[in-house]
């Protein structure tokens, strides 16, 4: 028993002497090291502390060994593993040696230079034994992929290859984020798993929508995140199902493409299945434009019938791309539009161009086409070329098939030009080419050519000289050249000491012209100089009171010019009360308001103090001559003695209500040449506008009246009617009805319009549509359900 006892002793006591033979060994570096050996405490500044056990160099300002609890505390210190595969950097390290325990406290930054990892967190423990780094503090993990990992807490296991992360908020280099209570990250597949995920896509900061994508499980890596039964939506958040949502049994979103594919795909509209797709795919919602096709549209009218389109969008490089529409006709017709861009550092071109084939094998087209660039000059401040191209095959084809474009501007009238202009800052020279097509005439008077060229310098800040050239044919045999110089003198305001304002402009007009079969200028040579001078008076009168203020301003114009005018009864001018007070009131280069005449009149504007608003404002003006100028413009009435009155009145009640009149009158004061009368209503959720124009006293006998109503039944549903009535063929022009829903990302309406025209191949029609808009792809229509 004895012996037992002695042997048993002995075995404890050798354990001992062993382990402390085994404990680990600090080997210091530091140019100042203290041992204070009542504390059993080793400290070292600035230095550097080697335990080769665990492979771990310690640096720091100031490193305390408390040998006899195996302790190293560091302060502002870092850790790396010898063979540089992780660096840990923290404000507090505390080293459990014998158990090679690391915690790290404040501010701790830990890279790893073998997964390519960096961790920041303000708490984090690392056993070297169990190979495991742990948080459970909030934590931010990088990759190199510029992804970032925000959780509540997080256990990398670093055997494992394997960080389990917790309440994961993930963000990827383009913003996109997604939301996960429990995920993996597998730094041996570089892949994150998760379940049960929430993304959501980046848009623009002011933007309603919340573009999202949910599912069952994930699997994420640098190319792709593939989601299992999921969802995808680009509304804004809401308590009820959204208005609509693709669900899929596979989303695979493309990260390089940023495109999102589907597997056995629906579409839900309010939670209801409309459409089922076997596969489908589109851009993610941060790209603005990539290859793919477009909502496709089904047009229906009374002269070409059903047809589909089916456009598809070509992102050819960053700064071009081509939309191809072919359109299909259920008669066997089929047209197909393109639509090219590009913009480079300095320049830009855009074409249209169709081809309609029909059944029988004839053939109709356009070609619409846009350029412009900016050149760099020693000589100028900017030099800019421009051109223009519109042809078409036939003259009723644009409205015919309803051809849209953002270069077609006008379906009747068709222009043509190549233009070249230089500027500096008191010079601008330009020369064109222009050719105008009026596609309403005949073949051999359709065409206009005018070759021009313009010159305008700024002398000083009074004085200008600008010149303009024209070699001008039309309606075939018609042929014109005209040249016109004019030197402007513009006086600086003087004010009187009655508070009256006055300035002067003097203008020396030089036009020289030569024709053939025109009836606008003497077919030979002609020169003639035409000094013209006129003198503006004013006299603001400001009233004050609590709430508004009140300005009357008495107008007076005095213009003076040799007796002679050109003939230029037959042209179409108008003079209302917004230019009659202007030197070149009639518009028009080749000619000069010939004699004496004034005009006078005033003007009363009220405005409110609190908003600056205008209230009301009121114009009346009539011109006078001391002679008649028979040469004048007929219907402006300017070559009378007294010419019409004009006026404008414009009232703003509220913001609710506000309209507008703007008048002319014969020189009788109650027969009518022209009005056009505006009226806008606003009450809670009504809204009307009309528009009422009259001259039939005058050549243009054009005469309408228009109406646009709006009744919103909420913030989403609205009724909208609008018609159009040609007053002076006493016939309706169309009616549109319109029943629409609205949201951030849906909107559906019913249509109905009618139109009434006809011409050559246009015929009236009568259309019942049902539209639908799913944003952000874009509209579909049903065909014409009448």
């Amino acid at each position: 028993m004895k012996n037992k006892i002695i042997i048993i002793i002995l075995i404890f006591f050798q354990f001992i002497f062993t382990s402390k033979l085994l404990a680990k060994e600090v080997d210091f570096q530091a140019k100042e090291i203290e041992i204070l050996q009542d504390q059993n405490l080793t400290i070292a500044k600035n230095g550097t502390a080697i335990i080769k056990d665990d492979g771990v160099i310690i640096k720091g300002e100031i490193i305390e060994y408390f040998k006899d609890k195996s302790l190293l505390i560091i302060n502002k210190g870092n850790i790396s593993t010898i063979n540089k595969n992780f660096e840990i950097n923290a404000d507090v390290i505390e080293y459990q040696i014998e158990e090679s325990n690391l915690d790290f406290k404040d501010k701790v930054y830990l890279k790893d230079n073998v997964n390519n990892l960096i961790i920041k967190s303000n708490k984090i423990n690392y056993n070297l034994n169990d190979k495991k780094i742990i948080s459970q503090d909030y934590s931010e993990i990088f990759d190199k992929f510029d992804n970032t990992y925000k959780v509540d807490s997080f256990e990398y296991s670093i055997k494992d290859k394997l960080i389990r992360l917790n309440n994961l908020v993930a963000q990827d280099k383009d913003k996109n984020s997604f939301l996960v209570d429990i995920s993996y990250l597998d730094l041996i597949k570089k892949e994150l798993v998760a379940k049960d995920i929430s993304m959501n896509f980046k848009l623009i900061e002011n933007s309603e929508n919340e573009p999202r994508l949910k599912g069952r499980s994930l699997i994420s890596n640098e190319k792709n995140t593939i989601v299992q039964k999921g969802t995808f939506t680009f509304c804004k958040k809401r308590d009820k199902c959204p208005p609509w949502e693709m669900s899929a049994d596979e989303i695979r979103h493309d990260k390089e493409k940023k495109t999102i594919y589907y597997k056995n795909a629906s579409l839900k509209i309010y939670d209801k299945k409309v459409f089922y797709f076997p596969k489908f795919f589109h851009p993610d919602p941060t790209v603005k434009r990539q290859s793919g096709f477009l909502i496709p549209k089904f047009q229906d009218n009374s002269t070409t019938g059903l047809s589909l389109n089916l456009p598809y969008f070509f992102a050819i490089a960053k700064n071009k791309d081509i939309t191809l529409t072919p359109r299909f006709y259920k008669n066997d017709n089929f047209l197909i539009q393109s639509e090219l861009r590009g913009k480079n550092k300095s320049s830009n071109h855009i074409a249209d161009l169709s081809q309609f084939i029909s059944s029988d094998n004839s053939s109709k087209s356009h070609l619409f086409y846009n350029f412009d660039r900016d050149y760099k000059s020693n000589n100028f401040d900017e030099v800019e070329l421009n051109l223009r191209l519109e042809q078409v095959s036939d003259e009723t084809y644009l409205k015919a098939n309803k051809i849209e474009s953002p270069i077609i501007k006008n379906q009747s009238n068709l222009s043509n030009n190549l233009g070249l202009s230089v500027y500096n800052k008191d010079l601008t020279i330009s020369t064109n080419l222009d050719v105008y097509e009026d596609l309403t005439k005949s073949d051999s008077d359709k065409y206009e050519y005018v070759p021009n060229f313009s010159f305008s310098k700024v002398i000083n800040d009074n004085y200008s000289f600008n010149s303009i050239g024209y070699y001008k044919n039309y309606n075939t045999n018609i042929t014109e050249k005209v040249l016109i110089n004019n030197l402007e003198f513009q006086s600086n305001l003087k004010y009187f000491n009655n508070g009256v304002v006055n300035k002067k402009k003097v203008i020396f007009k030089n036009i020289n012209t030569d024709a053939n079969n025109s009836v606008d200028f003497k077919n030979k040579n002609t020169y003639s100089i035409i000094p013209s001078i006129q003198t503006d008076y004013t006299l603001p009168l400001n009233k004050e009171s609590q709430k508004f203020n009140n300005i009357l301003t008495p107008k007076f114009s005095l213009k003076l010019s040799i007796p002679h005018t050109k003939d230029i009864r037959s042209t179409d001018r108008k003079i209302s009360y917004n230019n009659i007070y202007e030197f070149d009131r009639l518009g028009i280069e080749e000619a000069s308001e010939g004699g004496i005449s004034a005009t006078y009149g005033y003007e009363y504007i009220k405005i409110d103090k609190s908003s600056f608003d205008q209230k009301i404002k009121f114009g009346f003006a009539n011109n006078l001559r001391i002679e008649e100028n028979k040469d004048l413009p007929i219907n402006s009435n300017l070559g009378d003695k007294v010419s019409d009155f004009v006026g404008i009145f414009e009232y703003k009640y509220n913001d609710n209500l506000e309209f507008n009149y703007d008048f002319s009158l014969k020189n009788n004061l109650m027969d009518k040449n022209y009005e056009l009368f505006g009226f806008e209503y606003y009450l809670k959720n009504l809204t009307t506008k009309f528009e009422y124009l009259n001259e039939n006293n005058t050549n243009l006998k054009n005469s309408y009246l228009k109406n646009e109503t709006r009744y919103s039944f909420n913030d989403k549903n609205s009724l909208i009617f609008e018609t159009s009535e040609n007053k002076e063929k006493s016939f309706t022009e169309f009616y549109n009805l319109i029943y629409q829903y609205e949201n951030d990302c849906l909107k559906a309406g019913i249509e109905y319009n009618k139109e009434y025209y006809s011409d050559q191949d246009l015929k009236p029609s009568e259309n019942l549509l049902f539209k639908i808009t799913i944003l952000p792809f874009g509209g579909i229509n049903t065909p014409n359900l009448k």
